[in-house]
């Protein structure tokens, strides 16, 4: 499913737990997740018909 939103809420409640590195790459991969996701709502909004009204 991607990313998961409950580790990263754990991590930023506690950053000294697991230190500021993995706090930096939890979030880089939520990020890439949601830009993942972008891309493939986009490509379905431009779909085959991409008629402008």
């Amino acid at each position: 499913m991607g990313a998961d939103l409950n580790a990263l809420r754990a991590v930023a409640e506690n950053p000294e737990a697991d230190g500021d590195l993995q706090f930096t790459e939890t979030i880089l991969a939520v990020v890439e997740d949601l830009d993942a996701r972008l891309t493939a709502i986009e490509a379905r909004l431009e779909g085959p018909s991409s008629q402008s009204s």
